[in-house]
């Protein structure tokens, strides 16, 4: 596949740079064809450029990233946002983008949402539909390998998702507990965001599995049913208390 060419747009420049930096020495797969620093901008680039790719932060001034892309008719090409908080996953996911990014840039996250992008361009080759992937189904179980076979795991029955350097461990409602060679961010990709949400970098919970919200001295903290305290990352706080709003009484 030849290498898709891309747009980077965030009203940060240290952030544009960055990401080009590690597509211009780890993503050869990639082109960068151009860069902007404002939704006015990103749209006349587009307009010369046309890109297959477009990564595109959310929070920019005069026009987000979620506003300019809906105010796009007809675009050709696919989406992976940039974003400081978890919260807007939901969003990015159903105005259309493949995946999103967390700040500061990680490889492997960027690298991973690369491959979605590769993925959907190698589909459209072979069945020839242009048509954007809406109302995403999530599994209700998932298949861990393991030595001489796999394990078929019910999703319901994950309490927690731990990142563990490249591996992640995977905390159930049994006491059970494996660990997965894939990433926590491949977990964010399959598991309903409606359900699951990342508390921490390091942590997604199942949110029935949610007992107490804890506030003491050293931050807010959620205790989960299988006993154990997780600490709420200061960022994520806003968006936990909004995420479960519609449940207050």
């Amino acid at each position: 596949m030849k290498a898709l060419t891309t747009l980077v747009v965030d009203d940060e420049l240290k952030i544009i740079d960055s990401i080009c930096a590690l597509l211009r020495d780890y993503c050869p797969e990639i082109e960068v064809a151009g860069t902007a620093t404002s939704a006015f901008e990103a749209k006349s680039k587009i307009e010369t450029l046309n890109p297959q790719l477009v990564f595109l932060d959310i929070n920019m001034p005069k026009v987000n990233g979620f506003e300019f892309l809906e105010s796009i008719v007809n675009r050709q090409f696919q989406v992976v946002f940039i974003t400081a908080y978890d919260q807007y996953a939901i969003d990015a996911l159903k105005i259309g983008a493949l995946d999103y990014i967390l700040k500061p840039i990680i490889l492997d996250e960027l690298k991973q949402a690369i491959s979605k992008v590769q993925e959907y361009y190698a589909g459209k080759q072979l069945h020839g539909d242009s048509r954007l992937i809406q109302n995403k189904k999530y599994e209700d179980k998932i298949l861990l390998r393991r030595k001489g076979g796999f394990y078929i795991l019910p999703v319901s029955d994950i309490v927690r998702l731990e990142a563990d350097g490249n591996y992640t461990k995977l905390s159930m409602a049994d006491g059970k507990s494996y660990t997965s060679a894939k990433t926590l961010k491949t977990f964010i990709g399959v598991l309903n965001p409606e359900i699951f949400f990342r508390i921490h970098r390091t942590h997604l919970i199942n949110i029935n599995y949610v007992k107490n919200y804890i506030m003491g001295a050293e931050g807010k903290f959620v205790e989960m049913r299988d006993g154990t305290n997780l600490k709420i990352a200061q960022h994520q706080e806003g968006a936990f208390r909004k995420f479960f709003g519609s449940f207050s009484a």
